[in-house]
């Protein structure tokens, strides 16, 4: 589950205690162990960042960079007393989580609420529960997840209905919701969910007995929405060592298009995301060439950038499909920046991109005909395409731009896929 971003996700220095607070109350171990020494080691409040380090790395088993952390912190000042306390307070992050997988729901909710406990103060009702929705999707407990960030929402309206901040944190909310609703949806249809059980025979990742079945179980493995990586491997005779191109590529795997394709059919890519959090977590998740670059339709064009998870997408195109609503709302709450943009054709250049991609997956929330449109596309030779419109005005355009280009397009709900009939 992608985490809220209720603090800027690019953080100055300055703000670097604030975001690892933000990350150790929501329960992001593997951001926050991904602080460096060196970063830790020339900043003023290096002694409290240094504990926050520790714990994450408590959370994640590494007791040899735990101690190396703790060690750290208390020799930057940090009291004895500090690193007893933030230990103690993974000790009850360990115990909520048994609790949960023991569907015990009231030690659960106490043992996650002592676990977010600083200073002996209690925290927050929301900031306990951001902590159990996160240790709750990691345990692919995502049903007990939605449930509470639906209670959250409820909440939230029941607590002041006309208050503009408390409309725009119901959004973020709702748009939280149906990222979970979607990992529920493909837990469920992998056979991931607790109780639940898959009626086919464990893959083996070769071919099965049979094809009907090894398609059944590759289905069950896709990531994408809607099918957009199994719609290339058809079209490409399940091709192995191809080329992708995808952007935006989120953390890699949630709602990914490539991530089957790199990692079950041996294919090089590049994959973009401009979303500094999410950015990190697509480092970590995968193995081809990653870009933070935001693509644009010309090189150099600073732009303001809203980072809204899986809804992120340039300020000036936030109005163009039916999820301004939610993007207004990470707005609002300050998930904004600006970024210089590259175009598709130099930052293929930059990454030496071969000329020939099989395949290139956009989803822009809103650019997309733009940065198609400056694109020169006699100087590359690229394969299929599969383009998300939202049923916008931009749809037409992109169509007929790439008509003219020799391709046919087979329509998928929200999205458009495009062809050469001469590769199919």
């Amino acid at each position: 589950m992608a985490a809220r971003p209720r603090v800027s996700p690019a953080a100055s220095p300055d703000r670097l205690p604030e975001q690892a607070l933000e990350q150790w109350r929501q329960g992001e171990w593997k951001l926050l162990s991904g602080i460096s020494q060196p970063t830790v080691e020339q900043h003023p409040r290096r002694a409290q960042l240094a504990l926050l380090v520790a714990s994450s790395h408590h959370q994640l088993g590494d007791r040899e960079a735990t101690l190396l952390w703790a060690r750290l912190a208390i020799s930057w000042g940090a009291e004895e007393t500090d690193l007893a306390r933030i230990l103690i307070s993974g000790v009850h992050n360990t115990l909520g989580r048994c609790s949960a997988l023991a569907a015990d729901h009231e030690r659960m909710a106490s043992h996650f609420q002592q676990a977010v406990m600083r200073n002996n103060e209690p925290p927050s009702l929301f900031t306990s529960q951001d902590r159990t929705i996160r240790e709750l999707a990691n345990l692919n407990l995502l049903q007990e997840a939605t449930a509470i960030v639906e209670r959250q929402i409820t909440a939230l309206q029941n607590l002041s209905p006309d208050s503009s901040r408390e409309g725009a944190l119901i959004a973020i909310l709702k748009s939280e919701v149906g990222l979970l609703n979607h990992e529920l949806a493909m837990a469920l249809k992998r056979g991931q969910l607790r109780g639940h059980t898959s009626d086919e025979p464990a893959p083996d990742g070769d071919i099965a007995e049979s094809e009907a079945i090894w398609l059944k179980n590759l289905s069950n493995r896709a990531s994408s929405q809607i099918g957009q990586e199994l719609w290339v491997l058809e079209k490409t005779s399940y091709k192995r060592g191809g080329f992708f191109v995808e952007f935006g590529a989120t953390d890699g795997i949630l709602l990914s298009n490539t991530h089957m394709l790199e990692k079950e059919f041996g294919w090089n890519g590049i994959c973009a995301e401009p979303n500094p959090t999410s950015f990190r977590e697509l480092e970590k998740n995968r193995g081809c060439i990653v870009s933070p670059a935001c693509i644009g339709p010309i090189t150099g064009e600073r732009v303001e950038f809203i980072f809204a998870e899986a809804y992120g997408g340039m300020a000036r195109d936030a109005d163009s499909d039916n999820h301004k609503d939610k993007r207004q709302a990470y707005a609002d709450n300050g998930n904004t920046a600006i970024l210089t943009t590259i175009s598709l054709h130099d930052f293929l250049v930059e990454h030496r991109a071969p000329r020939i991609i099989d395949y290139l997956s956009i989803d822009t929330e809103g650019s997309e005909f733009s940065i198609l449109e400056t694109f020169p596309f006699e100087r590359w030779d690229i394969r299929y395409l599969t383009i998300e419109h939202n049923f916008t005005a931009q749809r037409e355009k992109i169509r007929k731009l790439l008509e003219s280009r020799g391709y046919r397009c087979q329509e998928a709900q929200w999205d458009d896929w495009y062809f050469k009939p001469e590769h199919s």
